[in-house]
């Protein structure tokens, strides 16, 4: 049974939740790079101080959007998943998850993307969580999919899931740069096949 958390806590996630916001409509508004601490603690109307109790720098604001966006994937994908019974559309499935919540706000996305990138070689826990659990996540459908008799058994599972992950990275960067010919579903869902395709066996990817 989840414990109810208590007055303390409520608080404590309803400032961290009024710090992000404010951070957010901040970005959004006049870029990451020109907004500061300070005018998001004005715009929040709290302390410095309570800002990196809970934020130990702006960068972790983005890291923490990350981690909201896997979060917000991870509930559509318990709905649809549970109507899949093929490893490879579940992989599928996934992608075009994450394409969609990404397609709902590109402004959004372009500073994750940012993020990302900048922290993928950085120490920043919750940054390396994040890409951990989307790999994790495709790794572990890729080993049901060779449970299943989907996939090839001499193929590792991580350097498949790594693969896909660099694959849906990368077009991600190609759509922020207004670079692909399609939208960003439909191009994630086209070489998520083409992979695929490359550790099947016998069942064939339309």
């Amino acid at each position: 049974m989840t414990k109810e958390p208590n007055r303390q806590e409520r608080k404590k996630t309803q400032t961290r939740g009024l710090i992000f916001e404010a951070a957010m409509e901040l970005f959004l508004k006049q870029g990451y790079d020109d907004t500061t601490v300070e005018q998001i603690v004005a715009k929040a109307d709290v302390a410095k101080g309570t800002f990196f109790n809970h934020f130990p720098t702006k960068d972790a604001i983005l890291s923490e959007l990350g981690r909201q966006r896997v979060e917000l994937a991870e509930v559509l994908l318990q709905k649809e998943f549970s109507l899949l019974s093929s490893a490879q559309e579940k992989i599928i499935c996934l992608l075009e998850v994450f394409g969609q919540v990404n397609e709902e706000n590109k402004e959004i996305t372009e500073l994750v993307l940012r993020n990302t990138f900048v922290q993928m070689f950085s120490d920043v826990e919750q940054e390396k969580q994040n890409q951990q659990e989307f790999i994790s996540v495709i790794e572990g459908l890729v080993s049901e999919g060779q449970v299943q008799g989907e996939f090839v058994n001499n193929a590792e599972p991580r350097h498949a899931a790594e693969i896909i992950a660099g694959m849906y990275f990368f077009t991600l960067y190609q759509w922020v740069q207004d670079q692909l010919e399609n939208s960003l579903q439909l191009e994630l869902l086209a070489r998520t096949k083409i992979i695929l395709r490359g550790i099947q066996t016998r069942q064939k990817i339309e």
